[in-house]
């Protein structure tokens, strides 16, 4: 780290420590059970999660929570110990490893932070910060600590805006605060989500409460992890969530409507079908009403929050039903998804719960439900549902692999999408020293103007995908079409490639990028787009082909890259008060003269 760098992160007290950052601040925000908690009392510190082999008591004595007002409370707070995320090295620290200086080690973010910082030149504390959180606590509560955290940066880094990256429920964190304010007060200029479950977390989130889960780690008891989960209010809003109709809809409180298939659960051999809202709110409760477990010598009922159900069940469910407004979203979003990997969406229960040990509890996390019904995703999210985002600043934003739900964060796949989603890909904009190799070698210089993920040339009239530093396309030769490719370099100064004819061998090329004198690397222009302003990048001295939307005049509102007449957001027309009073004058007038006409004939 520069000097620079370090002297803005120094501590001092009584002023607040701002840095200019070159780049857009960053931050990481995990997702369920992804942030390492501690314990806190006094001068004590005690890891809390994740730690073993001591989770049990730790468990026991510290996380479980004591729901009040929305808020879990943990079962040690009336004795001075508080749960918290540490913000070491800027937040980082927490979701980088969940289980740092011991034995397995639990990588997380690990991979996504050390390609950030190497890769792309991100700084911790300058450009780059991670928002661990209380995951146990509901998405509204982690939603308005985002909005707080949010504001600090950006007075930090004296920057206008922030980027996000997302995994997994932090997803639904970062999308649940953006609907709290509009997009000037949450400043979110980007945000990539990964596998988030946007609309159900899938049949495994409501299985979670029918039996013990241990959060994919063998070292951690299930018991404690179970009697976790059904006190946390965070954990009925994901239960909530899998509470979905067979073909994916939200379930209606509707009684006209007749009842469906619910996806996700079987009793007694048949499908649970449900018509109203208040039959699906007993759903999970009557699932576990004879459920008991056995532990330690100990019989323990399977405990049950009807009231955070009802509650926190309820604002989900309104919260839902209705998209983000436009105003609210962030000028551009992307999103990674996996598929090709088998999602369980229906599991039958074939027994109550009879646990009687934390071996056999392991065991029965297999026997106690079977998964019946499966559809694309990564393991955990449906494909359908991490694409349910309803985001509409969205153009090509959407891509997905075959991988798993935190296999997603490790994938080279993942990290060339950040690269180009975040604007860290060489641009193809500017004039190239091509030298084409076939029949005999000559050069021409060739201009290229690049258009999100497509690139253009009226040379040869070539034209296709931009990828991760690689153009493929087709172009028009002496011969007719042709496909071909070009592979930049890292310093984005150089490409190799080749073509090829259907009929005819394979022609090679090579180029050099012609620096411009047009402008300055990092200079933009002013130029009008509909309904607003934008501008145009240098790009190597060679002013940018794309005009880019920077913001809309009143009365239009940012909507896939696009300043559209906020009347028309989403692809609809929303009757603005204007034109309903307009409407009721016609009808005023009309209706007036027609009685005027009755009087006078009468």
């Amino acid at each position: 780290m520069n000097f620079i760098a370090l002297f803005c992160i120094l501590p001092l007290v009584f002023i607040v420590q701002t840095c200019k950052s070159e780049k857009t601040p960053l931050i990481l925000i995990p997702g369920y059970a992804a942030s390492i908690l501690h314990a806190t009392k006094e001068n004590q510190t005690i890891r809390a999660y994740e730690t073993y082999p001591n989770s049990d008591d730790i468990f026991q004595n510290h996380l479980l929570c004591i729901y009040k007002d929305g808020y879990c409370e943990s079962t040690s707070a009336s004795d001075g110990w508080k749960i918290h995320s540490p913000m070491e090295q800027h937040g980082l620290y927490a979701i980088r490893n969940l289980n740092p200086n011991s034995t397995p080690p639990r990588p997380y973010f690990n991979d996504l932070i050390d390609f950030l910082v190497n890769d792309l030149q991100y700084e911790p504390g300058v450009s780059l910060f991670g928002f661990p959180y209380d995951w146990r606590q509901s998405t509204t509560y982690s939603a308005i600590q985002l909005l707080q955290y949010l504001n600090k940066i950006k007075i930090q880094t004296r920057s206008s805006h922030i980027d996000v990256i997302a995994h997994s429920m932090g997803g639904l964190v970062t999308k649940t605060a953006m609907g709290m304010v509009n997009s000037k007060q949450h400043n979110i200029r980007k945000f990539l989500s990964i596998g988030t479950p946007y609309t159900t977390g899938g049949a495994g989130w409501g299985i979670n409460f029918l039996k013990p889960s241990n959060l994919n780690n063998p070292n951690l008891n299930p018991y404690w992890i179970r009697q976790l989960v059904i006190n946390s209010p965070n954990s009925y809003e994901a239960v909530y969530a899998a509470l979905k109709n067979e073909e994916g809809s939200d379930l209606s409180p509707n009684k006209s409507k007749p009842p469906r298939t619910l996806i996700g659960y079987t009793l007694n051999n048949k499908p649970i079908t449900v018509g109203t809202a208040s039959e699906m709110l007993e759903i999970v409760k009557d699932a576990m009403k004879d459920c008991k477990v056995s532990f330690g010598g100990n019989i323990h009922s399977c405990e049950f929050r009807q009231d955070l159900l009802n509650t926190i069940a309820k604002t989900s469910y309104e919260y839902r039903r209705t998209a983000i407004s436009v105003d609210h979203q962030p000028a551009q979003y992307f999103s990674v998804m996996g598929v090709l990997v088998n999602t369980p969406t229906i599991f039958n229960l074939l027994d109550p719960l009879k646990d009687s040990s934390p071996s056999s509890e392991l065991v029965m996390q297999k026997s106690a439900t079977l998964p019946s019904g499966f559809v694309s995703g990564d393991g955990m999210v449906t494909k359908g549902s991490a694409s349910g985002d309803g985001f509409t600043t969205c153009r090509n934003c959407r891509v997905s692999f075959p991988k798993s739900h935190n296999g997603l964060l490790h994938h080279k796949n993942t990290f060339k999408s950040i690269r180009h989603f975040m604007g860290h890909s060489c641009k193809w904009d500017g004039v190239w020293d091509v030298t084409i190799m076939n029949s005999k070698t000559f050069k021409e210089y060739i201009r290229v103007g690049q258009s999100a993920w497509t690139a253009y040339s009226k040379t040869y009239d070539m034209k296709g995908k931009v990828w991760d530093d690689e153009w493929k396309g087709t172009l028009v030769g002496e011969y007719g079409a042709a496909e071909f490719t070009w592979l930049m370099s890292r310093d984005c100064l150089t490409f190799n490639g080749s073509w090829r004819y259907d009929w005819i061998q394979e022609y090679q090329w090579s180029g050099v990028r012609v620096m411009g004198s047009e402008c300055k690397m990092n200079d933009t222009i002013h130029c009008s787009v509909t309904g607003g302003d934008g501008e145009r990048q240098c790009v190597f001295g060679y002013w940018s082909g794309t005009c880019d939307v920077v913001s809309c005049v009143d009365g239009y509102c940012l909507f896939n890259h696009t300043c559209t007449p906020c009347s028309l957001e989403g692809g609809y027309r929303k009757w603005s008060p204007v034109f309903v009073l307009v409407g009721m004058s016609i009808v005023t007038v009309v209706l007036f003269t027609i009685l005027s006409r009755r009087n006078t004939r009468q």
